[in-house]
């Protein structure tokens, strides 16, 4: 896949060619490309997809002789701008701030990760849900790294394999850890302690006959795709 293809993955709808975990997936489902996003990362990063800043993934950058972009991002480093005494510009200013004389020539375009909002944040529990005392307050792309990684995969075992509706399940579904989507708590996780709401809405399929099938249609859907934040099966394997 070459840096046009993965470009196609963000210009579709997103005017900063940035993209969640989430919805590059599901620009990867509807360019026909399937699987999760995990099985592509190493081709997509060879055709110059760029790393998470932010929570969000940016697009290759769009090659250039002259480095004057429209609309995208400068071919030019952070690092040479500074150098060079020009700081990053956005390029939908009204009225751009005056270069230094010797630098007017050069167009100066902003990087639309580095001014990205930030990601929205919620607090994360160890120990189960008997713990009310959040341990760390956390993001989207952070929660999808733990369940992605290899801390929940005993838990996640035992849980699977103990017999559905017995009381095992149950105990180890109470001992995993857990989230609070609507934000972030303290000191405990009392309807009343929310600091700040994420602005997150939860959407919990459970029991589903095929869950590969449901996340298809989630992916799939031209108003919720776009909107996904996380998508993941759940510990039991059934939501």
């Amino acid at each position: 896949m070459d840096s046009a293809a993965v470009r196609a993955l963000f210009s579709d709808y997103s005017p900063t060619l940035t993209r969640t975990a989430a919805e590059l997936e599901a620009a990867l489902h509807r360019h026909g490309y399937a699987g999760p996003l995990s099985d592509w990362l190493a081709i997509l990063r060879a055709g110059g997809l760029r790393e998470p800043r932010r929570g969000v993934f940016g697009a290759p950058w769009e090659p250039t002789e002259s480095r004057e972009i429209t609309g995208n991002y400068s071919g030019e480093s952070d690092k040479s701008r500074y150098e060079a005494g020009i700081n990053p510009t956005p390029a939908n200013e009204a009225t751009p701030p005056e270069l230094p004389a010797d630098s007017r020539s050069k167009a100066v375009i902003a990087d639309p990760v580095s001014t990205a909002p930030e990601p929205p944040q919620f607090s994360y529990f160890r120990g189960g849900i008997r713990s009310a005392a959040p341990y760390a307050v956390i993001t989207p792309r952070q929660l999808w790294e733990m369940i992605h990684g290899p801390l929940f995969v005993p838990a996640t075992s035992q849980l699977r394999q103990a017999p559905a509706g017995s009381e095992a399940r149950a105990e180890w579904k109470k001992r995993l850890d857990y989230v609070t989507p609507a934000g972030t708590f303290a000191p405990t996780r009392a309807n009343g302690n929310l600091v700040a709401p994420s602005g997150l809405l939860v959407l919990d399929f459970d029991h589903l006959p095929d869950v590969s099938a449901a996340r298809a249609t989630l992916l799939a859907d031209p108003l919720l795709s776009p909107a996904l934040v996380v998508l993941f099966t759940s510990p039991a394997g059934k939501g």
